[in-house]
């Protein structure tokens, strides 16, 4: 994210907070449009299939809570997406190389999205494991190993300055409250969803 506002800044000199006003919708648009990249391209949807479940992502309230100031996470998904689309076909030195680098960006990016990533790239050697595709777990690992590498010296730089790290101090069981207060969340965040959903399991 610094590495973006802060060159930014640097070059035309203009009032931080216009160029965070800036960045939110712009990075708002890029993470739309690589979820549209990626239905289109990763799910193999048609082009008015992949609009649609772009322009309902795109005004569903969860996705414009996240749009409002979580800029890092949002950078990330645009990654995580970007990944995934090129993830199917990935031939070649070239898209190898760009598929590892997204996935640096997406660890870099912001902790959680780091998780989301490695554990996807994680699930897809598993699968091929379990296929016997020993090539495409090689192609995998070595792809995936950077970001790895990176995820780890970021928990181990979280680990050396106590309080910003991934790993932090949880009870030991979570409360009837905290329990309530999530099931509740996620109730709330995917009723309005609820429709397609079961459209979704029909088909």
């Amino acid at each position: 994210m610094y590495m973006i506002s802060v060159p930014t800044y640097i070059l035309l000199r203009i009032n931080p907070v216009w160029v965070f006003k800036t960045m939110g919708p712009l990075l708002y648009g890029a993470m739309i449009l690589a979820l549209f990249r990626f239905l289109q391209s990763g799910l193999g949807w048609g082009d008015r299939l992949s609009l649609g479940g772009a322009v309902l992502t795109s005004l569903y309230f969860v996705t414009l809570r996240v749009g409002w100031d979580m800029y890092r996470l949002m950078l990330g998904l645009t990654f995580i997406l970007l990944t995934l689309t090129l993830l199917n076909s990935r031939e070649g030195r070239a898209k190898q190389a760009l598929v590892s680098a997204l996935i640096i960006l997406a660890v870099a990016s912001d902790q959680l999205t780091g998780v989301v990533v490695l554990f996807l790239v994680g699930a897809r050697v598993l699968t091929g494991l379990v296929k016997g595709s020993r090539l495409e777990v090689v192609e995998l690992v070595k792809t995936g190993t950077p970001g790895v590498v990176l995820f780890f010296a970021i928990v181990y730089a979280g680990l050396i300055a106590p309080g910003i790290g991934l790993v932090q101090e949880q009870a030991a069981l979570p409360t009837l409250d905290s329990i309530g207060t999530s099931v509740g969340f996620l109730g709330y965040a995917y009723l309005a969803l609820s429709p397609l959903i079961l459209l979704g399991f029909r088909k």
